[in-house]
């Protein structure tokens, strides 16, 4: 743990760092810890919601565990490895979401999630649950939970590229898969969202806002989330993949 440590400091001067040295690579539930680590010391800076509500590394660190321990169960999420430092630089967590299915908090012991983690926790599950009611004909989708690049790394494509990266379509559609879904909370995810082609079709009610106290601040209006059918996603993956190799 001290060595990670100290690698990250070393890319934490805020100077733009080259994007070929990123590599993707297949995450693992033994990366837990270390995507658990980014999110507490780099991730809670920049999400919208934990900021209003002064979420501290430590009381935000359970809803990081819960939320990557179960997407890590399935074999699509993928991390940003930098190459020379061997530094986690960024991942993207994604599930599966099914109508009917218990939510994770229903399992698990919620006694030690601050008042301020239970109302951040009560935002992800209300529009979980928000999204199913709006797509009545979906029952099982692929959902994102989590994408970040640390900021020496955004703004070359990297976000963009790990969207659909590693996806076997058809793969997914024999499992069930109808579409993709993702629960975006930044202007800026919502705004990547909406150019590939995503359409939003939930967001959390500002009654639920005001009732939690939690008063937004940066432009964020609400947590959203974006559906798109997974033969849509399938056929643009399919195009931009054959535009690369030409």
């Amino acid at each position: 743990m001290q060595s990670f440590k100290i690698a990250h400091r070393l890319i934490s001067s805020g100077k733009a760092l080259d994007a070929s040295r990123v590599a993707f690579v297949p995450a693992k539930s033994t990366d837990l810890p270390e995507i658990v680590e980014l999110c507490v010391s780099r991730f809670i800076q920049i999400e919208p919601h934990i900021k209003a509500l002064g979420l501290s590394r430590q009381e935000a660190a359970p809803i990081f565990e819960l939320i990557g321990g179960n997407s890590l169960r399935f074999p699509y999420s993928y991390k940003l490895v930098d190459q020379e430092s061997n530094e986690l630089v960024g991942f993207r967590l994604f599930s599966i979401g099914e109508r009917g299915a218990k939510a994770d908090d229903e399992e698990i012991d919620l006694s030690h999630f601050s008042q301020k983690l239970l109302a951040f926790a009560e935002v992800l599950d209300r529009l979980k649950g928000e999204t199913f009611e709006k797509l009545p004909h979906i029952n099982k989708m692929l959902r994102r939970e989590i994408t970040f690049v640390v900021p020496e790394f955004q703004r070359q494509g990297i976000a963009n590229r790990l969207a659909h990266y590693g996806l076997d379509f058809d793969q997914l559609k024999a499992d069930g898969v109808q579409g993709l879904v993702s629960e975006a909370s930044s202007l800026a995810n919502q705004s990547l969202l909406e150019k590939k082609g995503y359409r939003m079709v939930a967001q959390v009610p500002q009654s639920v806002y005001d009732r939690l106290g939690i008063k937004m601040h940066d432009g964020t209006t609400a947590m959203k989330s974006f559906f798109r059918e997974i033969d849509a996603v399938a056929a643009d993956v399919r195009l931009e993949r054959k535009s690369d190799f030409f």
